[in-house]
């Protein structure tokens, strides 16, 4: 058992109190204190720290989720963070949920990873680590992470969440598996969270977002790539072909798998990893703005994540298997180098080889007839059986 003095200090009480919890304190206990650092009043303190001293995790007491009655609660398992987080009635706030279940999930359950906060907070209470840390400098450290999750999250449900209210939505039925329709959302906005907002819960889940930050011009495309399956090859394939010839780079004629290369020569301001396609990001504020509006890059994005989208007039003869593009006549989809396009071609070719060998298999066996007969050989095709 280890007992300590810590400052409480928020906007409705500032005074000192003990803190007693077992030796060794985890994550949990710590992030129980900071709870009631940012969040006691002077009732709660009266309540639970009547003998000046406030027991996290011990003493049988309200906090201690090592006692049966505290144990669980409508099926969950409680820590002593989420026992604390009731008592303060802040267990509902959505800036802070992430933060619980997380600690709460950490303290309970197995598979807790080497660098999450609550195994490197177990790390500083070994002894043989170098510079073995007081308790003071401990809790501190866990109260700047928490704090830093704390704030990022409460500027995600208030100002992104307004911030998000601007977006547009659109819906692009694909054709494929039965007609299955993707969201596109457009944002303008430099809100730096925008991307994970629409991703989540409150957002749309959208196939893909669009954000363009208006005070650089810069844009940004992200798919929610692992879930709906959506990829961007083709979309960077046509933005950066159109962004080259934007810039009068276009000249070198790029192979179409380079087109999906991290960074292409002369579109070198849109980088492509893994479904998102950036054109600048926070770390690589620096970048040049795409010469694209953003109304050609929305429609970009309509083509290019839509299989069974094709140019209006060619789109009968694709449809149809057959690319009708030609030197005298082509597709404006063709420099691009569209996978259902090379699909469509590669298919095509594959059925004129296989007519051309039927054809020429036809020949050979009327060959083989002509000069059988012209040897007396009789044409087995003239047998009655």
């Amino acid at each position: 058992m280890i007992e300590f003095e810590w400052p409480i200090k928020n906007t409705r009480i500032e005074r000192n109190i003990r803190v007693r919890s077992h030796n060794d304190i985890h994550l949990d206990e710590r992030a129980a204190l900071w709870l009631v650092h940012k969040f006691a009043s002077e009732q709660f303190l009266q309540k639970y720290c009547s003998d000046g001293i406030l027991y996290l995790g011990v003493e049988e007491g309200p906090f201690d989720d090592h006692r049966s009655s505290n144990n669980k609660t409508e099926g969950h398992e409680e820590c002593c963070t989420t026992l604390v987080a009731k008592a303060l009635g802040v267990l509902g706030k959505p800036e802070l949920a992430d933060i619980i279940e997380e600690v709460r999930r950490c303290d309970t359950k197995r598979g807790v990873r080497p660098l999450e906060l609550a195994s490197i907070v177990k790390a500083f209470n070994l002894p043989f680590v170098q510079g073995k840390r007081q308790q003071e400098q401990i809790t501190r450290f866990v109260f700047f992470a928490l704090e830093t999750k704390y704030c990022e999250q409460r500027h995600f449900h208030q100002k992104t969440a307004k911030e998000y209210e601007k977006r547009r939505v659109e819906k692009v039925k694909t054709g494929l598996d039965g007609g299955k329709t993707l969201k596109i959302v457009t944002v303008e906005s430099s809100d730096p969270l925008i991307q994970k907002f629409c991703r989540s819960p409150f957002g749309d889940r959208a196939a893909v977002l669009i954000q363009r930050w208006p005070d650089t011009g810069n844009v940004q495309i992200f798919t929610d790539m692992d879930r709906q399956r959506v990829y961007l090859d083709d979309v960077a394939r046509m933005i950066r072909q159109e962004e080259r010839e934007a810039r009068n780079s276009a000249k070198e004629i790029l192979p179409w798998s380079m087109l999906v290369n991290p960074v292409v020569p002369g579109a070198g301001n849109w980088y492509y990893h893994k479904g998102t396609l950036l054109n600048g990001s926070l770390s690589h504020p620096n970048v040049k703005p795409t010469r694209l509006s953003l109304n050609r890059i929305q429609q970009i994005v309509r083509v290019g994540i839509n299989p069974s989208s094709f140019h209006r007039d060619f789109e009968g003869d694709c449809r149809r298997g057959i690319c009708a593009s030609t030197v005298a006549n082509p597709c404006p989809l063709y420099i691009f180098g569209l996978y259902r396009c090379r699909e469509i071609r590669f298919k095509s070719k594959q059925r004129e080889q296989k007519l051309r060998e039927h054809r020429e298999s036809g020949e050979d066996r009327n060959k083989v007839h002509r000069d059988g007969n012209r040897h007396g050989v009789r044409d087995t095709r003239d047998i009655r059986r």
